[in-house]
């Protein structure tokens, strides 16, 4: 009886020194992890933030810029109020640019490279439409040159089609495929980008 007892009190002990190794141990590793997952989780929602304020400032940019690319006669009394709309519409349109340059630059650190690159890709494309047009915003007989219809081209077409390249990127960050599905997408982005490096060169 004796020894079932002793028995008994060996297992229990044993059980005992596990619990508490357990709970010594393990308690700050859980800590440790949890502090992890609370950082992880506070940069993605600042992450998804700065991804929403910088899709309005790049949207704003498109409209600005297509209000840019024509002449406004609609209701226009003279060729003097329609030069006036169009210096309006470019001064608005150089406003969002500088507005997103800003906000990009200030939250760079909060974005993906490839996020980042984006984002560059498209700031540089409207820079170089802005210095395509004349100092004199009110010179509208540009628009009617062929460098003009290129600029107009380019504020109609490219800037939209990059907008939607942004727009993929950014519902990849807030929306990630399942981790089966991510490297069938990271090889579809691959040939991607290599033929559009292929097609710039």
């Amino acid at each position: 009886m004796e020894a079932g007892v002793r028995q008994l009190m060996d297992g229990m002990g044993g059980t005992l020194i596990t619990a508490i190794v357990t709970l010594v141990v393990g308690g700050p590793v859980a800590y440790v992890i949890g502090l992890a997952q609370s950082r992880r989780q506070r940069l993605e929602e600042r992450r998804a933030e700065v991804i929403a304020e910088l899709f309005r400032h790049v949207y704003v940019l498109q409209d600005a810029f297509f209000h840019w690319s024509y002449l406004n006669r609609e209701g226009a009394n003279s060729r003097q109020v329609v030069a006036d709309r169009h210096a309006e519409q470019g001064k608005a349109a150089i406003k969002s640019l500088n507005d997103l340059k800003l906000y990009f630059y200030s939250n760079k650190p909060w974005l993906f490279p490839s996020t980042s690159a984006r984002v560059k890709e498209f700031i540089e494309l409207a820079e170089s439409i802005v210095n395509s047009f004349p100092p004199d915003l009110k010179d509208i007989d540009f628009l009617q040159t062929e460098d003009g219809r290129r600029a107009a081209a380019r504020m109609t077409v490219k800037l939209p089609g990059l907008m939607d390249g942004l727009i993929q990127e950014f519902q990849t960050i807030l929306y990630p495929p399942p981790w089966y599905d991510r490297p069938l997408r990271a090889l579809e982005w691959l040939q991607k980008r290599t033929r559009r490096d292929g097609s710039q060169e």
